[in-house]
């Protein structure tokens, strides 16, 4: 089977065989002894555990990491369902610098020479999923001694500082495991089953539930709940199948359109792989939908074996029912309501005469309220057109309206509901919504059900990731740590971090912020001179050679760069791939220097990136002790993202000069002093910028109140402190917002007129930041089971 998947790969993917044939005749489960206690537990062996344990066993640490599945990589073996990942898989790039190509390779794992790469195991821009799955198990394979299979972790819970207890069921026996780390790498599996724009949710197809190929839909009419990847993926495969797929948006968190990745720069949002059902709806094929056909209102679905009588869709549905056992078919019916749930019709009189609709209403009797109105009609615009004029009338077209109201909990028949939707179909599209099969594709959650009262880590407003520090570390858990897609929240919506192409470079963070906080190993660091001509020129070709190869800081933007620190003596030290929020809280009191890729402009339209670039660009930032003061540098983006040029190595020496200069204790050489001198020369003010159209600078501020009372959040900007406090912002208990802000914002928050909690907005946390207010644990206002000072 696996040679039939990757024919025609050439000789280097049949090189694989003898390895995946080994691995299928040892098996992944062998057996495991349990001990007592590990320092670092990891919970999850996907490509997030594999990371950071391949780490730690190459350093001989005590670690262990737990996987309830047979095999690593559970979540690929089942997802995505049609098998075709989206992640590239880019073989060629006319570079043979190994870590460039890492930059095009978003499938392959970091730092394992003896398993071969992703790029070499297909041939296709992006591979099937079996194709990694294999990959995992081999990458997993020197870890086998560390990871327990077939075990899942049952609860997690903490017994005092540095004192975890993992309750296990390894293959129906339960088991303890204590654990001074827990690392949680079990990524978002459990599927998203609610939405508070849809009621009926019984009636429809989960997308874990699919086939892996769209045939079973044949003939059938399809409604897909979620513009997500995994809807737009479902659509795409049932497309060739399906009389039509409608797709549409019931996520009340988020807009009702579809925003793609290519506007956003955000991998995670929808991609054009799965762009398809665009050209379809766009270029009027029967496909389509991508936002709600009843905005805001929501959608109520209903068993129903509606067909209709009158258009020509229901002579198609009529002819299916035909052919089948009693000739009826199992369908949904979708009808709209507001937010109280109640179902509203708005039909013209005249078909109120009709005798069904007279038995309709007689039917449902006092739980319908009918009374007359006005509409509007929904298909129907009317223009007079002057010969000689430059202006036209539209004409008010109207008429003679009944306006039927009924709650949605009313409605007790399959008669009622065929009743309604026939009234539905008489006001025009997108009446009636009828399908064979209604799919939900609304993503993935946290299982936040296994962490015990005195481990339950605060989450973020999204509920899917939980609230962390510079460290990836619960912000009110300590030793509580995330890897893999549970170490996104750091960079959601703004980075990689939640897929194999970032976390693999979080993940390789982690390692080395657990290494330094519990072993004392330094990160690793390049050393250069005293601040005279040739260390500066050195660190500057350092710098630009790391900018045009490095592959971490390209995929995670704004979260991973280099930092610099410039030390007294005039030398400099090179920290290569660190979070930028964790550089510059361990090293508060170093002048620095910092750089990042970085969007200038994050959000911006398809046709303003082709007419006006990505605006994908470097970031160089420099900060004094404390963070008296601060400077950044531009790179502005480049065709072929390669920055090393005379001008951009000029201005960076010069800036190193100058910098370096102010931060040594002695005197710099002449050159030195001549390059300081000319940054200062080039660096005359022009123009004020607001920090507010500075894009830049903006952030998203995840704010949580674990308060038992109401806070007023209010945002003071240099603007705001001359003139007074702008409106505020109300948060209830356990409430939570996600908020734009700006450099150099600071944020107040109030409770019965008292400051409680205040959070200034920095660049240097990150372009994802929380503001958590309350530090007390999420119950009873206590640390149930942990000693105050850990709370």
């Amino acid at each position: 089977q696996y040679q039939r998947r990757v024919r025609g790969s050439g000789q280097s993917l049949m090189a694989n065989e003898a390895t995946l044939l080994l691995l299928a005749l040892a098996g992944c489960s062998h057996a495991v002894a349990l001990p007592e206690a590990a320092q670092f537990c990891i919970v999850g062996a996907g490509p997030g555990g594999l990371q950071l344990g391949h780490y730690l066993h190459r350093r001989q640490r005590d670690y262990l990491v737990i996987e309830r599945s047979d095999k690593p990589g559970a979540f690929f073996r089942r997802y995505p369902r049609h098998r075709k990942l989206i992640s590239l898989n880019k073989r060629f790039t006319g570079r043979v610098d190994k870590e460039f190509n890492l930059r095009h390779d978003w499938n392959s794992l970091l730092d394992h020479d003896e398993v071969p790469p992703m790029t070499t195991r297909s041939h296709e821009r992006f591979p099937p999923a079996d194709v990694l799955t294999a990959y995992l198990e081999e990458f997993g394979e020197a870890q086998r001694d560390r990871i327990l299979y077939r075990t899942s972790v049952e609860r997690v819970d903490r017994r005092g500082a540095g004192k975890f207890e993992l309750l296990l069921d390894r293959e129906g026996e339960p088991a303890v495991l204590r654990c001074q780390v827990v690392i949680m790498a079990s990524g978002l599996w459990e599927p998203q089953t609610e939405s508070a724009l849809v009621s009926g949710m019984e009636h429809v197809v989960g997308y874990e539930e699919l086939p892996t190929d769209g045939e079973s839909f044949q003939e059938q009419t399809v409604l897909v709940l979620g513009i997500g990847n995994s809807g737009l993926e479902t659509v795409d495969a049932l497309a060739p199948w399906a009389n039509y797929v409608h797709v549409v948006n019931p996520r009340a968190e988020e807009t009702h359109t579809l925003t793609p990745s290519w506007e956003t720069r955000y991998v995670g949002n929808p991609r054009a792989i799965n762009a398809a059902v665009l050209d379809s709806y766009l270029l009027k094929s029967l496909d389509g939908g991508l936002g709600t056909p009843f905005p805001k209102q929501k959608l109520a679905l209903f068993a129903c074996s509606y067909a209709g009588q009158d258009s020509l869709e229901d002579q198609g549905r009529l002819a299916r029912d035909a052919l089948r056992p009693g000739g009826r078919s199992e369908r949904v019916c979708v009808l709209p309501t507001d937010f109280d749930d109640v179902v509203t019709l708005g039909v013209d009189s005249e078909v109120m005469e009709r005798a069904w609709a007279k038995e309709l209403l007689e039917r449902l009797g006092t739980r319908a309220v009918v009374g007359p109105g006005r509409a509007r009609p929904q298909n129907l615009r009317m223009y007079r057109v002057p010969a000689r004029t430059q202006s036209l009338s539209e004409l008010q077209v109207g008429g003679t309206f009944t306006v039927v109201r009924i709650s949605r909990w009313n409605i007790s028949s399959e008669e009622e509901v065929h009743g309604l939707m026939r009234l539905a179909s008489t006001i025009g599209s997108p009446n009636p919504l009828v399908y064979d099969t209604v799919v939900r594709c609304l993503g993935w959650r946290h299982n936040v059900s296994i962490y015990g009262n005195a481990a339950r880590p605060f989450l973020q407003p999204n509920r899917k990731y939980a609230a962390m520090n510079s460290e990836y570390e619960s912000v009110n858990i300590n030793g509580l740590f995330f890897a893999g897609t549970l170490a996104h929240g750091k960079d959601f919506k703004r980075s990689a971090g939640g897929f194999i192409h970032g976390f693999r470079y979080t993940a390789r963070a982690l390692f080395r912020i657990l290494e330094r906080k519990y072993n004392d190993e330094p990160w690793p660091a390049v050393q250069f001179g005293v601040s005279n001509v040739s260390s500066i020129a050195a660190a500057a070709s350092w710098m630009l050679r790391r900018i045009n190869t490095a592959s971490g800081p390209y995929q995670m933007v704004g979260v991973l760069g280099d930092g610099l620190l410039l030390l007294a003596n005039g030398s400099m030290v090179g920290l290569q791939e660190i979070p930028g929020e964790y550089f510059h809280e361990q090293y508060k009191n170093f002048s620095r220097i910092f750089w990042h890729f970085g969007y200038y402009s994050q959000r911006q339209s398809l046709a303003e990136s082709i007419a006006g670039g990505t605006k994908f660009e470097i970031h160089i930032w420099h900060a004094t002790p404390a963070d008296r003061s601060r400077e950044m540098i531009r790179l502005v983006e480049t065709f072929q993202t390669d920055w090393d040029n005379v001008a951009n190595r000029r201005a960076i020496q010069a800036f190193l000069a100058d910098k370096a200069s102010a931060a040594a204790k002695k005197p710099a050489s002449k050159e030195v002093q001549a390059w300081h001198s000319s940054i200062r020369e080039m660096a005359r003010q022009t123009q004020k910028i607001s920090k507010a159209t500075w894009t830049a600078g903006e952030v998203d501020l995840y704010v949580v109140n674990h308060l038992e009372s109401r806070v007023e959040l209010r945002r003071e900007t240099e603007q705001t402190s001359r003139n007074g406090w702008m409106a505020t912002i109300g948060i209830d208990p356990g409430e939570s917002r996600v908020l734009t802000a700006h450099h150099g914002d600071r944020w107040v928050g109030t409770a019965a007129g008292q400051p409680r909690s205040s959070y200034s907005v920095d660049l240097a946390n990150g372009k994802v930041q929380d503001f958590v207010i309350g530090s007390i644990s999420p119950l009873e206002g206590q640390c149930m089971g942990v000693e105050a000072d850990q709370c």
